[in-house]
């Protein structure tokens, strides 16, 4: 009699861990469906540095006269189905000097690419049809020698002048949040030198392709393990 309470028992929790773990996958998918078109995440940093646009810690703080890389990347896109074809980097320096050295990381960027100024850099992409998430630039710059500060700001604008990427659907996604700006301190504070441009890639942002169909396959593996679970349960309860 105890057995068989038990066995009961134990095919509603079964059910109730499977209808919350579908219940969760039709949540995530039905979220990426509905973000809006015309969204997409950037942010910048100092390599090394512990700063970043994507964070509250903006201020970084590097040696005078040492060098300093600043990275861009691309963080979320909101129509990964659909993908992007094509995007634009803008950047800005309140100081002038142009990159010591650069390194364009977008996966098959293509035309026009980068052109740097005395205080600004522009970087071009034309992927095809891509929804890579990640590093997509690098610039190497230079403290000026003694104590000082400067900021360089990545260019936001509603009219997708500035920084954006173009949907395959047809809209022009650009990031809300408006303009990201870093303030670099020169200063001998700075706990060390944090480098050129990396030739390796470990801390940079990790980069992946994503989408609803990769959120659905692990939250689904979440559903079978569940189910194993329940499963072992009744096995167990059962033989008791």
């Amino acid at each position: 009699m105890t057995t068989r309470i038990l066995s009961v028992l134990a095919r509603p929790s079964l059910a109730v861990l499977a209808a919350v773990a579908i219940a969760a996958v039709s949540l995530l998918v039905a979220g990426r469906a509905s973000a809006a078109p015309d969204d997409v995440d950037f942010s910048i940093e100092v390599a090394g540095a512990g700063c970043s646009t994507a964070t509250v810690d903006t201020k970084c703080d590097v040696a005078p006269g040492g060098p300093y890389t600043l990275r861009v990347n691309i963080d979320a896109f909101s129509t990964f189905k659909g993908g992007y074809s094509s995007g634009k980097v803008s950047l800005v320096r309140s100081i002038t000097g142009t990159p010591k050295a650069s390194s364009i990381i977008w996966p098959g960027c293509g035309s026009p690419g980068l052109t740097t100024g005395a205080s600004s850099a522009v970087l071009g992409c034309t992927p095809g049809n891509s929804s890579y998430l990640g590093s997509v630039l690098e610039l190497q710059y230079n403290c000026p020698s003694g104590t000082s500060s400067h900021t360089i700001t990545l260019l936001n604008a509603a009219d997708g002048s500035e920084s954006h990427v173009v949907s395959t659907k047809g809209p022009t996604a650009v990031d809300v949040d408006g303009k990201e700006t870093l303030t670099i301190n020169c200063t001998e504070e700075a706990p060390a030198l944090v480098g050129g441009v990396q030739a390796d890639l470990s801390d940079r942002m990790p980069s992946h392709d994503g989408g609803p169909g990769a959120i659905a396959a692990a939250s689904a593996a979440g559903v079978i393990a569940l189910a194993g679970i329940g499963w072992g349960v009744r096995r167990r309860t059962g033989a008791s």
